[in-house]
Formats: structure tokens, sequence, C-alpha cells
């Protein structure tokens, strides 16, 4: 790579404010906390869907199933 092309990035981030870095890191711990508790969500609804097919029997795990 061209020299000229890494200067122009080392600046940009040297000169970056360390206000907006924060901020990004922030947004993405935030980006984070939401996928996990996304993941944490759907895991909860399996384990829902699931106990429901236990107390419904086995003659309406199709409409269960068919229903998600």
């Amino acid at each position: 790579m061209p020299p000229s092309f890494w200067v122009p990035t080392c600046l940009t981030s040297c000169s970056m404010p360390v206000k907006l870095t924060t901020m990004m890191k922030k947004k993405e711990m935030r980006l984070q906390m939401i996928r996990m508790r996304m993941k944490v969500r759907r895991k909860m609804d399996l384990v829902r869907t699931v106990n429901r097919k236990k107390e419904k029997g086995k003659e309406r795990t199709g409409l269960a199933c068919s229903s998600k």
C-alpha cells in the first residue's frame, strides 16, 4: 500500500475527539447488550413453547408447531 493511503487514516483516527470514540464504544456496547437480550428472549420463548406443548399434550403439538 502507498504511504499516501496510510497518512489520512492515521490523522483522522488521531484527530478524532475522545468523546466521539467513547460514544461509539457505548453504542457498540448497547448493540451487544440488545443482541444478548434478544438471544435470551428467543431462548425463553423456545422454553415457553416447549412447556406449552408439554402442558397441552401430544394432540395439539402440530398446531403449536404450525403457529410459530
